[in-house]
Order: structure tokens, then sequence, then C-alpha cells
């Protein structure tokens, strides 16, 4: 039986082993290398988005007791890793998904409970005033968001109804034009999840990224990364797999027969190198935008594998830093998960944000 007493000592065993190697990587700035969360107040994080003064945001499900009720919360850290509380949704929580940041410094947040009026995506401003997005409480699933250069929002839904009204639809994207409401802007096959395993509901359409013109999605179950040009009308063009992912040989989960391949978020570089969450494998792994090649930038272990080892349990999503000695770290979300279910001899990291050096800056912010 894993007790939370398993879980603490394992957390704290981890960030001991892991922490120094982690530190050793990386480069100028003052934000922390690793910010462990509460596993027993379910301080479960997902989407993470940094504005352009170098502040890191965190989406966030939050129970002050480690039971009901459960809060959906947005979290603030400072360019030094000082933590506030920017918006707190209230109870019922879990619904947490993507988070994004507008030119104005507003924060965006994708919140999915399957039921309105939850439902939808909201625009959070510095005073920490919550505003929910005209149309969006009719996105059945939404998830990852990303702006393009022009202020437009688009929004990856995971699935949608079928026929029958079961949640078995197509994968697609939603758009918001600069104050706007949320339209249908796209579904289709290559953003539609496989039949259902680990979770019990297709997993498409999930992070997202504009870069040139184009939008970059990941489809989790098929390990896809979809290119969807914007033409200049704001149409869809045609979808395309730009890369298909492979294995993470350096995994404790390598080839797991339990946890398949599945993707999640995606960040890319000035380059466009894109660089993904891979939480069945408690990886970050980065697809060349030149030749599609894939390498792995970190991954959680607890023996030297050849390359750095860092606290991700089930990382979800990925940015960029923007602060002083930031642009060129990846600051991760690991949303505690497989640690919930793993033995506890694993020593598993737990829930909390990581900062990992990629040698690259990111694309700057719209």
């Amino acid at each position: 039986m894993i007790t939370k007493k398993h879980i603490a000592l394992a957390t704290l065993a981890a960030c001991a082993l892991l922490g120094p190697a982690v530190g050793r990587a990386q480069s100028a700035g003052t934000f922390p290398s690793f910010i462990p969360f509460n596993f027993a107040q379910l301080e479960f994080p997902e989407g993470v988005a940094v504005d352009k003064v170098g502040n890191v945001y965190v989406s966030i499900q939050q129970s002050l007791f480690g039971t009901e009720p459960i809060t959906d919360q947005i979290w603030r850290f400072s360019p030094s890793g000082a933590k506030t509380v920017l918006a707190d949704f209230g109870s019922p929580g879990g619904g947490r998904c993507g988070l994004a940041v507008d030119a104005q410094g507003n924060v965006y947040m994708a919140r999915t409970m399957a039921a309105a009026p939850y439902n939808g995506v909201y625009r959070v401003d510095a005073t920490g005033h919550i505003t929910l997005i005209p149309g969006t409480q009719n996105i059945v699933y939404a998830d990852g968001l990303a702006f393009d250069q022009r202020g437009n929002l688009y929004i990856t839904e995971v699935l949608s109804f079928g026929p029958g009204g079961d949640m078995s639809g197509q994968g697609g994207i939603w758009r918001v034009s600069r104050g706007g409401t949320a339209e249908v802007w796209l579904r289709h096959d290559l953003l539609t999840g496989t039949v259902p395993t680990l979770f019990p509901f297709r997993v498409g359409a999930n992070g997202i990224a504009f870069y040139l013109g184009s939008l970059y999605v990941v489809n989790t179950d098929k390990a896809l990364v979809v290119r969807i040009p914007v033409l200049p009308d704001g149409s869809p063009g045609q979808p395309e797999v730009w890369a298909q992912a492979v294995d993470v040989p350096q995994s404790v989960f390598y080839q797991s027969p339990m946890f398949p391949l599945m993707l999640d978020g995606i960040a890319l570089d000035v380059h466009g190198d894109a660089y993904i969450a891979v939480p069945s494998r408690l990886a970050v792994i980065r697809i060349n935008a030149a030749d599609r090649s894939q390498e792995t930038i970190a991954v959680f272990n607890v023996v030297p594998v050849g390359v750095p080892l860092a606290p991700l349990d089930a990382p979800f999503s990925l940015a960029f830093g923007a602060g002083m000695g930031e642009r060129e770290n990846l600051f991760v979300t690991g949303s505690g998960l497989v640690g919930a279910v793993a033995p506890p001899i694993l020593l598993w990291p737990g829930p909390g944000l990581v900062k990992l050096e990629v040698g690259i800056p990111g694309l700057p912010l719209p």
C-alpha cells in the first residue's frame, strides 16, 4: 500500500538525488532548478506559461486537506521563484489545463470539467480578475492554448461529441479572433486520438504552438506533431504530419506495456525545433526542424543514462523562459501522476516545476 509517508520520503530522497544533477546543467538566472509541490494536498500542475518580464505561471489543482473540495488555481512565480496565487477558480476543481499569456500580460487558462458552467477558456488580468472568453464554454475538452502574432488565440479540443452524443468525436482546434467569439477552426483525423488505452477516452489534439505562419499541434495518442498552415485569410491550410515521435530508450518505462508512448505539451525554439513533454516516459524530447531527428533532452531515472537526469514525474507542459538569463531554459510541469501509482522504491520526485537548460533560446513571445 502506498501511503503519504512513503510518498513524502520518496519525494525527499529523489530531490536529494536529482537536485545537484539538474543544478549543474543550469545557465545564468535566479529561478530555482526544481520547485516541489505538495503531493499530500493534491497540488497537481498541468499548464505553464511565461510572460515578457520572466514571471512563470502554472495551472494547478489543490486541496488544502488532501480530499474534497478541490479547487483550480493559477500560481505566479516571480523571476526569483517566489510564489503568489494569481487566481482561484474555486470548487469544483480538477479541470485546469493549458496556459498562455497575451501581449498585454493577461493569462489565459483552459478549464475542462466536461459540463457547464465550468468548461471554457478564461482570461485573468494582473489583478486576478477572471473573465470567460465568449464561446469557449462550447468546447468539449479544451486543452492547449497558443497565440499568433496578430493576437488570435487557438485552442486545442482533445475530442468532441460523436453522433451518439458520447465523447468519441474528432479532435480539433478552435479560434478566437481578437475581441471575438470562439469558433471551430478545424476538425481532422490527424487531430483525433485512437481507441482508448490508458485513459477512458480518445486523446487527440493537445499541446499547440505557433511558428512562421503555421500551428504545430501534438496528437497525444498517435505520438504525432501535426503542422497546419494558417492561410492569409485566417482559414486553415492542409494538415500534415510534421514528425512522428519514437520511443525513449533512456526512460525507465521504455516500451512499457502499461504506459504507451504518449505526448503532451510543445514549445518551439528560434530555429523551429520542437520540445515535447512525454509524460509516459518521464522525459522531454527535442525534434530537430531540419531533419526531424529526435533526441532526449532530459529524463527521470535513478541511474545515469547518458542524458541529463531531471525530476520529471509525468511532465505535461513546457514553456521557454523570458527573464534575464532564462531564455535558453525550459520550464516544465511535472504532474506527479506516475509517482501516484509507481512502487515507493522508484524514488519518484513528485509534482513540481522543473527548469531545464537546452542551450537555444525560445521563440520571442507575441
